[in-house]
């Protein structure tokens, strides 16, 4: 510049220039009263977002959410009657627990691979959500008027199965939104909402497990070893008993199970006696469970372990499974909806299912006031 500058004037224009340079730099309070510019007035710029790395909660649970698809458990009572919640409510964990143990068990000796349900769960005690439910008393009357009371408080969520222990005398049956034998993830069976009753008359874990299998798509008509009363005959299983609609030759034991599970408690409530009915984690090509409903792709049910968020973990505090039967779902972000034409008339996620011979229309699978499945009372192994 300098060279620039005595081309241009001489020596007497560096000081000059200097000067202005020096004077540029040096701020200016406005006037009073004036305006302040645009730039002065706007708001600084937003900072750029960050992903949380913050470590996840002490205690943290691996799976508290009831986001998604979910099992959630109610005991219902009239309100005439005493509550006894309190009173049930370890019993009624405790045979949450062992529904899972049988899953677990059974998806070992029917394919491999692990298997729990998706029960809606407390965020701050990691246990199964379970409601204490009041209805009016003249609810109590049936398992149909009891639903019908549940509906009306909201128990009637297509995302949702229920579980209900009502306080009330009768065994158990299972019924809801429909479905068939299908093996698509738009079948009704993997929605809701789904009700699976249980009478004080058969309180037990056995039993849950009966009507929520039921729940979730066991046993169809088509399938192998199918009585008329959507069960089964090939003992030893927790969906097969005599309901009096078995074919000739009545109840068989053709089931071979390993020593470990009479042991377990399980001799006679393994789910699915040869994996070959309505439960197989891999079922072998072109067998049945390969080309109809299969309950083990049920999205209401894990198919990994839990994994707790760990410390550092962006999504720290969110649970780390998935439903078994997500490969099954629509692309992520997109609403899963049924091809059209592919359900049968007058049937979409979520609605009841229409009459049709082939599919099982009533959903009302249970034991009704029959004698249920005998529970073993000794608790199951993984």
């Amino acid at each position: 510049m300098k060279t620039w500058l005595l081309r241009l004037g001489g020596p007497a224009l560096i000081p000059v220039v200097g000067l202005l340079l020096c004077l540029a730099l040096v701020p200016f309070a406005p006037r009073a009263g004036a305006s302040p510019s645009a730039a002065e007035t706007a708001p600084p710029p937003s900072p750029t977002p960050v992903t949380s790395t913050s470590p996840a909660p002490v205690g943290q649970c691996a799976d508290d959410s009831t986001a998604g698809k979910r099992v959630l458990a109610l005991y219902v009572r009239g309100d005439d009657q005493s509550d006894r919640f309190a009173a049930n409510e370890s019993r009624f964990r405790s045979w949450l627990d062992t529904v899972d143990r049988a899953f677990v068990y059974s998806s070992r000796i029917n394919g491999g691979g692990w298997r729990k349900v998706r029960w809606a769960r407390d965020a701050m005690t990691c246990q199964q959500v379970v409601e204490d439910v009041v209805v009016p008393q003249t609810s109590m009357e049936d398992t149909d008027t009891i639903t019908a009371a549940l509906k009306a408080q909201g128990y009637d969520r297509a995302d949702r199965k229920y579980v209900v222990w009502y306080d009330q005398a009768g065994c158990g049956v299972g019924f809801g939104a429909g479905g068939n034998d299908l093996p698509d993830w738009y079948n009704l069976y993997n929605y809701g909402p789904h009700y699976a009753m249980i009478g004080t008359s058969c309180w037990s874990w056995s039993t849950t497990l009966h009507e929520l299998l039921h729940t979730l798509g066991a046993v169809n008509p088509s399938a192998p070893h199918a009585s008329e009363k959507g069960h089964c005959w090939d003992a030893n299983d927790v969906l097969c008993y005599d309901d009096e609609g078995l074919p000739a030759g009545g109840l068989k034991q053709v089931c071979k199970l390993p020593a470990r599970a009479s042991k377990a408690g399980l001799a006679a409530n393994v789910i699915d006696c040869n994996g070959d009915d309505y439960f197989n984690t891999a079922p072998p090509a072109g067998s049945y469970l390969a080309t109809h409903w299969n309950v083990a792709d049920s999205e209401f049910l894990y198919d990994q372990e839990p994994v707790k968020a760990t410390a550092g973990s962006a999504s720290a505090g969110q649970t780390q499974q998935v439903p078994a039967g997500q490969a099954q779902q629509a692309p992520a972000g997109q609403t899963q909806q049924a091809p059209t034409g592919q359900l049968p008339a007058g049937q979409t996620p979520g609605a009841p299912a229409a009459t049709e011979g082939t599919a099982q229309t009533s959903t009302r699978q249970g034991t009704d006031g029959k004698s249920s499945p005998p529970d073993s009372g000794r608790p199951v192994e993984p």
